[in-house]
């Protein structure tokens, strides 16, 4: 596991030749509106980014430092112009292939969400069937079963549409597609439930971490966060929050939704073994009054995983080991 210490970027949009320090946990970006926080991580997501993406400048230029857990130090470098874009590993240039592999060497997966926007997490905690994508999505062997089964599903539909078509036209059905349709649904049987037995140790594992960061981002030992398959197991994930006695299921207050949810992301990165989690503009998220709990919360889950967070309020990030102020407008 490696950490993020420093983002050079040469230039990003408005953001020029500016670099930045952070810390092994918590860590605080500060600002004002129009200062350039959501630009700054725009710009670590433009560096762990291929030519696709939809992060891009033109022009733009971003070197990330990265330290593992030996005190080795390694560069990562995107640089655009003239419509490509130039990869650089420890200053050598290298090919994207070559510059994502030496990020999933340390530990930095190019295939996981990094910058966090916790409207879209509120949501999802309150749809099982999203919760559900969610914890298969953690298993590459569990995505790759589920793909199997749609794409026998389309096989089946594809069958039965033939048959249907034969009726209509009063042409003799042929055994041998009758027998290959039910071949086909007793192996979806046989898939989804090597799916839901995944989904099961899933469950067992996320929220006891969700539990935990749900408990230090609380400040409240006595709090927890549970996840029960529907009844129809493949039907979806309910997640329900314990507070004190009281079970809130589904409907959760906004302050519960967003700490459930923030607790929810770091269980997740932690399980996928992502280096560094970044939540911007968390404070549009989080109740005022609960932001110096919550601080003291990031600062407890930091010691598991590197967090970083973007906020316009000194109390949000008053427990923050390391604090960037910027103060410019970019405007």
């Amino acid at each position: 596991m490696s950490i993020l210490t420093a983002v050079r970027v040469e230039k990003y949009w408005k953001l020029t030749r500016k670099t930045f320090q952070f810390s092994p946990k918590f860590n605080a970006v500060r600002g004002g509106n129009s200062t350039g926080k959501t630009t700054l991580f725009s710009a670590i997501k433009f560096a762990l980014s291929d030519e696709n993406s939809s992060v891009n400048d033109p022009l733009g230029d971003v070197t990330l430092t990265f330290q593992d857990n030996n005190g080795g130090n390694f560069s990562f470098r995107r640089l655009r112009s003239g419509g490509n874009s130039k990869y650089f590993f420890n200053e050598d240039k290298v090919e994207f292939t070559e510059y994502s592999e030496e990020l999933k060497q340390i530990g930095v997966k190019l295939t996981v969400e990094h910058v966090v926007y916790l409207d879209s997490w509120i949501n999802m905690i309150e749809n099982p069937k999203e919760v559900l994508n969610l914890l298969e999505s953690l298993n590459p062997k569990v995505s790759a079963l589920k793909a199997e089964c749609e794409e026998l599903g389309r096989d089946i539909k594809k069958a039965k549409k033939q048959d249907f078509v034969r009726q209509a036209m009063k042409q003799p059905m042929k055994m041998a597609k009758t027998t290959n349709i039910e071949e086909m649904e007793a192996k979806i049987e046989k898939i989804n439930k090597k799916r839901i037995r995944h989904v099961k140790r899933s469950i067992e594992a996320i929220s006891a971490l969700a539990t935990r960061n749900y408990q230090q981002i609380c400040q409240k030992p006595n709090v927890s966060l549970k996840m029960e398959l529907e009844e129809n197991p493949l039907d979806g994930v309910i997640m329900s929050q314990s507070d004190g006695g009281f079970v809130y299921h589904e409907q959760f207050s906004g302050g519960q939704k967003a700490r459930g949810a923030m607790a929810l992301v770091l269980a997740v990165a932690e399980r996928s073994e992502n280096s560094f989690v970044i939540f911007d503009n968390l404070d549009n998220t989080i109740f005022q009054e609960h932001f110096p709990i919550v601080s003291k919360g990031i600062h407890a889950v930091s010691n598991e995983i590197q967090v970083i967070i973007g906020s316009r309020f000194k109390e949000l990030a008053g427990s923050a080991e390391s604090e960037i102020r910027l103060t410019e407008l970019l405007d």
